[in-house]
């Protein structure tokens, strides 16, 4: 019987070597990449901006859109009612802002056709205030 034996010559078989290095070369790639991912999860927390806390305050906004129809209502009434409007707005507006935590104060002298205007909106965080003067159109 004929004697069969296989000998593995590990120096010729270059391509058996050549398929093995590419897998060590994903494997050590995933591995890498994976300890990366870890690393930048653990120090997430110092590179994230808090912007937050900003979008809180919004008096500025809100102050700026009473002012703005404030002078609405002045400039669509005349001198027989603009006290009338100006106290219906008002009114309003105290009830919206108290909803939302914060307290209008406004007030006003008339001297036809110019009226004197001071108007404060407070809360927890800050206090907004200012005075104009608006001309019944």
């Amino acid at each position: 019987m004929p004697r069969l034996s296989r000998s593995y010559d590990l120096t010729h078989n270059s391509e058996h070597f050549a398929g093995k290095k590419g897998q060590w070369f994903i494997i050590s790639a995933i591995v890498i990449s994976s300890a990366f991912l870890v690393i930048s999860m653990l120090f997430k927390g110092y590179y994230l901006i808090d912007t937050s806390s900003s979008a809180t305050i919004d008096e500025d906004y809100y102050f700026e859109n009473i002012q703005s129809d404030l002078n609405n209502v002045i400039d669509s009434s005349d001198c027989s009612n603009v006290t009338k409007n100006l106290n219906k707005f008002i009114e309003f507006a105290r009830e919206e802002m108290g909803k939302k935590g914060k307290y209008l104060d406004v007030n006003y002298t008339i001297s036809c056709p110019t009226i004197f205007l001071t108007a404060s909106l407070r809360s927890n965080q800050m206090t907004i205030q200012d005075s104009w003067a608006h001309s019944v159109s």
